[in-house]
């Protein structure tokens, strides 16, 4: 059954296999060959046809299902030399090249089967692609779907729920109108009641009557007319309610429609009878109007009373007009008389205000005849501008006096600092003192044993002396006074040591009493200190009481600090004292380095030389000290050089950008002045100075910002707002120079 399968299918390689038999049944070489030459046996073609894989849905073929023996070949080749006849071999060698031929025929058919394999692999994958592909849509498409659908049901409930409300609403118009067609008829059936009385209560004319008769039956017949026309718009209304309605069962509409009919039975049942009624009361109207001539009399009456009435009204009218008009012209006067009184006393206060302006002008304006000093607020204004100057005059010698003090307290910090220094050093040096006076004490013992050493010595050397003289031997003596000879001359090399170790407790000794003219001097730099003290609130209570006195004086105007001038002498006490003070200090701050450096040699155990160690050591850290300040200095310099460059570059671009933007130049007058030139001033002297506080700037006067009073009182005294003036006077410039 698979055999059968098999070679059904075109592709497969079995029934080219069977083929190839079919059509060379001389493949099978053994029923050629001897069964003497049964040692050589040739090989026929094999296929492994095992090897083929049949599948009904899809067969893969590779290199391996068809394996051809190549080595069994060419063993054949191998053993056909051995053959005996010559026929054989060229049959064979035939027969071998034929099957070449057939093997490479085979192989390229292999190579376009598995071309076409590899085609209909990719064909499989570009369907399985487009397969998945169409898959994704179909996804997409069903969302999409989804969505609508979505959609679509909330726009199904949307419009169930707009045609409920429709339909409510078409009930609610249809009840309106209804509402409205019997509010109409009554209001008919009031008016045309009203009037029959009113023609029972006047009685006119007969022909008028008759006449009003056949109008009230035409307006009757209108009246009908227009409930005819009102029940055509009903039932119009009706056909679009049922339009909409549409969607009902019609059952319903049914109904519907016949509880409108029966409503509308009734209600026509209700105008006839309500027609009938008029017809009755018409009827019982014509017997009244026999009585029109003496209606048509009271009606006369009636009419000259309305005229008398009106006119009546009319003058009432005018009357309540002129009484109102004179209540207005009364409260008019009455808030005139409390202006004039608010203004009275206004101009009382004012008047006291400005006598209290010319006193003070008076009194602060000495020596100024009084017709100059009731001129105007001129000369207030310049004494008010020389106090300004002479405040300024103050606040400099206060920032003057301020950095003094602070340059004073910074030295007395100094000092106190290094008086703190000077006070660890002498309980160093103390504690130096306390362990010399110790070691002295010790050297001193060990002198005294030195010394009774050297006593015992000198004895010895008596008794050497005298045994010299005594003994008579010369051999013996010669080397005896050689052994005393060396032993004496180390001796003497120790003494002379003991000696300069004396020597060097004698200066350690000389040190210590150094040490204390030490502590004495920082005791007179404790007392220079506080007499600084002393000196410091001395000038701080000096400078208070110059400060009290230059506003007294300012006040009391004895001179003009602007014109006047101080001179100092150059050799003046103060300044000598300045400088006395200032050599004092450095000479004790070399005397504290030189103590310093003297304690350190002490320290590291150096003796000899101290004073000569300690020169050198001040020399050199002097030197180093001096080198490391230059350099640091030269460093300090350039980089002080390099920012005064960056920031003047920076500031003449801010400048110059200011300039040209905002159209003023600013130029620093004073701390706290402010000088500014418009780009386009006429002269160089129009120019505006501000003063600068934690308020806001406030201008100054100059020749220049007199000329600027309006701007000033709309945009600086009104609005507050330097930004508006300074923008107003560049527009105003501006326009006179294109002008």
């Amino acid at each position: 059954m698979s055999k059968n399968l098999d070679r059904d299918d075109p592709t497969c390689v079995i029934k080219m296999l069977d083929e190839f038999r079919s059509c060379n049944p001389s493949v099978n070489l053994s029923n050629l060959i001897d069964n003497r030459s049964r040692a050589v046996v040739p090989t026929k073609l094999q296929f492994d046809e095992s090897t083929v894989s049949s599948d009904n849905k899809k067969r893969k073929f590779t290199d391996s299902n068809v394996s051809v023996g190549l080595g069994e070949i060419s063993a054949d080749d191998s053993d056909l030399s051995v053959l005996a006849s010559p026929w054989k071999t060229r049959w064979m060698k035939a027969e071998l090249a034929e099957t070449k031929a057939q093997k490479a025929s085979l192989e390229e058919r292999i190579q376009k089967l598995h071309s076409i394999r590899m085609e209909l692999e990719l064909m499989f994958d570009n369907e399985k692609t487009s397969l998945l592909k169409q898959q994704e849509r179909d996804r997409e498409t069903i969302k999409a779907l989804e969505g609508r659908v979505a959609v679509l049901r909330k726009r199904e409930v949307e419009s169930r729920d707009e045609l409920s409300q429709y339909k409510q609403s078409a009930e609610s118009c249809k009840y309106k109108l209804e509402k409205k067609i019997l509010l109409q008829l009554q209001e008919e059936y009031a008016r045309f009641f009203h009037q029959f009385k009113q023609m029972e209560l006047t009685h006119k004319k007969c022909a008028a009557g008759e006449q009003r008769i056949s109008e009230l039956e035409a307006e009757l017949a209108l009246s009908t007319e227009e409930a005819t026309s009102l029940k055509d718009y009903i039932k119009l209304l009706e056909e679009k309610v049922v339009r909409v309605t549409n969607l009902k069962h019609q059952v319903e509409l049914d109904e519907h429609r016949l509880t409108q009919a029966q409503q509308r039975i009734k209600e026509l049942e209700l105008e006839k009878e309500k027609g009938e009624e008029a017809r009755e009361l018409l009827e019982k109207q014509q017997h009244n109007l026999m009585r029109l001539p003496d209606l048509e009399r009271e009606v006369a009456l009636l009419r000259d009373e309305n005229r008398n009435l009106r006119d009546a009204v009319h003058n009432k009218l005018i009357l309540e007009e002129e009484v109102m008009d004179l209540r207005s012209r009364q409260t008019g006067f009455e808030e005139r008389e409390q202006k004039l009184a608010q203004l009275e006393a206004s101009h009382g206060h004012l008047e006291s205000v400005l006598e209290r302006w010319r006193q003070l002008a008076r009194d602060h304006c000495l020596g100024v005849p009084p017709e100059k000093a009731m001129a105007g607020p001129e000369l207030l204004r310049m004494r008010i501008e020389t106090l300004q100057q002479k405040e300024l005059l103050l606040t400099a010698d206060v920032g003057h006096l301020d950095s003094r003090m602070k340059a004073t307290q910074q030295a007395k910090s100094k000092v106190s600092m290094e008086l703190g220094k000077a006070t660890k050093q002498i309980e160093g040096m103390q504690t130096v003192n306390d362990d010399q006076s110790k070691l002295i004490k010790r050297l001193q013992k060990r002198l005294l044993l030195v010394s009774r050493e050297r006593d015992s010595y000198r004895s010895q050397l008596d008794l050497y002396e005298k045994e010299l003289t005594i003994t008579s031997s010369s051999g013996f003596v010669n080397s005896q006074q050689q052994q005393q000879k060396s032993r004496i001359e180390a001796l003497e090399k120790t003494i002379e040591g003991y000696r300069d170790l004396v020597e060097k407790l004698e200066a350690d000794l000389e040190k210590t009493v150094k040490g204390v003219q030490f502590s004495e001097r920082i005791s007179k730099l404790e007392e220079e200190i506080n007499s600084l003290q002393q000196e410091k609130e001395h000038l701080m209570k000096r400078r208070d009481e110059l400060e009290v006195e230059l506003e007294y004086r300012a006040l009391k105007g004895d001179f003009n600090p602007v014109k006047s001038k101080v001179l100092h002498f150059r050799m003046n006490p103060a300044a000598e004292a300045e400088i006395q003070r200032e050599d004092r200090l450095t000479r004790l701050q070399q005397e504290c380095d030189r103590l310093q450096v003297r304690v350190r040699v002490l320290e590291e155990g150096q003796t000899q030389d101290v004073t000569e160690a300690v020169n050198l050591h001040l020399a050199a850290s002097n030197t180093q000290e001096v080198q490391d300040l230059q350099k640091e200095i030269q460093s300090y310099e350039m980089k002080l050089q390099r920012v005064k460059e960056i920031v003047k570059t920076t500031i003449q671009e801010y400048r110059d950008a200011c300039y040209m933007l905002l159209g003023y130049r600013m130029d620093r007058v004073e701390s706290g002045l402010c000088r500014l030139s418009s780009m386009y001033a006429e002269s160089e002297d129009d120019y505006l100075v501000f003063k600068l506080n934690d308020s806001g700037p406030d201008l100054l006067e100059t020749p220049y910002s007199t000329t600027l009073e309006p701007f000033i009182n709309l945009h600086l005294k009104r609005q507050h707002s330097p930004p508006m003036f300074l923008s107003a006077i560049t527009m105003d410039l501006f326009s006179h120079q294109t002008n």
